[in-house]
């Protein structure tokens, strides 16, 4: 999902979502947009909360 937002967005994959930020959401597997929010800030979780949340709950 990083690739596939970083490439439509003509930028690096690390730029969409830093490994830091994928290990916090690996680690503590957030089921809602305000958990979501708090490992990601705000903004950048209500962009990509939806596709994120769904990648977490596929992998349940």
């Amino acid at each position: 999902m990083r690739d596939d937002i970083a490439r439509s967005n003509f930028c690096l994959p690390e730029v969409v979502l830093s490994e830091v930020e994928i290990g916090r959401i690996v680690a503590e597997r957030p089921l809602d947009l305000e958990h979501l929010a708090r490992i990601l800030g705000p903004l950048t979780a209500q962009r990509l909360g939806p596709s994120i949340l769904r990648e977490t709950v596929a992998f349940a």
